[in-house]
């Protein structure tokens, strides 16, 4: 049974590596970064498509994957700062590699 499974494994991997090859220069400069591996690198290509040109700032991204606290805010008094609800792989995976 864990032959099989490891046979699996290596099989989903050699996949995945197959379909990392058009993003390959993309995922060694994630890995550059402090705290990414090959497979947090992997799941940031996968969620966001590796084309930042749909986010103008950083800022924008940290929201989208719902990384950046709210902001709730009335007459001087703080309400709720608890994070957005965003993607939630990426957010995980972002939340790994800090």
């Amino acid at each position: 049974r864990i032959d099989a499974h490891t046979a699996d494994i290596n099989d989903l991997s050699a996949r995945i590596e197959a379909a990392m090859e058009p993003f390959r220069f993309a995922r060694e400069l994630l890995v550059s970064i402090p705290g990414f591996s090959t497979t947090i690198a992997e799941i940031f290509i996968a969620e966001t498509g590796a084309d930042m040109s749909a986010f103008a700032t950083a800022g924008q991204l940290a929201s989208w994957a719902g990384t950046s606290p709210g902001s709730n805010e009335s007459a001087g008094r703080v309400k709720s700062t608890k994070t957005r609800p965003g993607n939630r792989y990426l957010k995980g995976a972002l939340g790994i590699a800090a």
